[in-house]
């Protein structure tokens, strides 16, 4: 059986080179009992590179997978399955996977189906759900003010 194209990374490149936010390490840190971290911002904010600097800090406990637009229920299951072995699992750009798809997703964080710790990327709070899941109590969200460019971290 073949898998469906879903755009996976298991290891997205890291640019030492880039801008560190020493805000965003923190958050990851302190957030890591959440069964789902949310990291929302406009295209340019920095949300990849921040996940990139998580999972490179992390080593070999968590994984990247992009999802791609439109992605369907059985496109998005199939990405989480290929790093079964990861215990935090990245998933970028996930709110442009297809609305049902991504609600079944909601559904099995609230329901306590994923065994492992969820990273959800994405430009919209709505489309992700945050404060959905962060009034129930399984989500939490990254203000995006950790995103932003300090003068100090740009030097």
């Amino acid at each position: 059986m073949s898998r469906p194209d879903i755009g996976l990374s298991s290891r997205p490149s890291y640019a030492p080179h880039g801008v560190q936010r020493s805000r965003v390490a923190a958050w990851f840190e302190a957030s890591g009992d959440a069964a789902a971290r949310i990291v929302c911002g406009p295209i340019g904010s920095g949300k990849t590179f921040a996940v990139r600097q998580m999972i490179h800090d992390d080593g070999d406990r968590a994984a990247y997978v992009r999802i791609p637009a439109g992605a369907d229920a059985a496109q998005l299951w199939a990405a989480m399955e290929c790093h079964a072995s990861a215990e935090v699992l990245v998933l970028d750009e996930v709110d442009l996977a297809n609305a049902a798809a991504y609600a079944s997703l909601v559904e099995a964080i609230e329901f306590g189906e994923i065994a492992r710790k969820l990273v959800l990327v994405g430009r919209s709070r709505r489309r992700l759900r945050a404060e959905t899941l962060l009034a129930r109590g399984f989500g939490r969200v990254c203000d995006f003010a950790a995103l932003r460019f300090e003068a100090d971290e740009i030097e």
